[in-house]
């Protein structure tokens, strides 16, 4: 940053903007790679409780209308 500065280039910048990209790009594979594993488990343990709740769902509504289409005579 302090070449940027002092030379004030176009190729000092460059060279700053190139180690800040290659810095950014580490940091957020090293952050994947520890993220991915962890979130994955999550979100798959939080599709399978919602799968089952929308299955009983649909079987409550099911036998709902089921019990509410008959009609008691007298």
């Amino acid at each position: 940053m302090a070449s940027v500065l002092k030379e004030q280039s176009y190729e000092a910048l460059i060279q700053v903007g190139g180690d800040l990209f290659a810095a950014f790009f580490v940091g957020g594979l090293l952050l994947s790679l520890v993220m991915t594993p962890l979130t994955y488990w999550g979100v798959k343990t939080l599709v399978i409780q919602y799968r089952k709740a929308s299955e009983a769902r649909k079987k409550r509504r099911k036998e709902n209308r089921n019990c509410s289409g008959s009609i008691i005579k007298m």
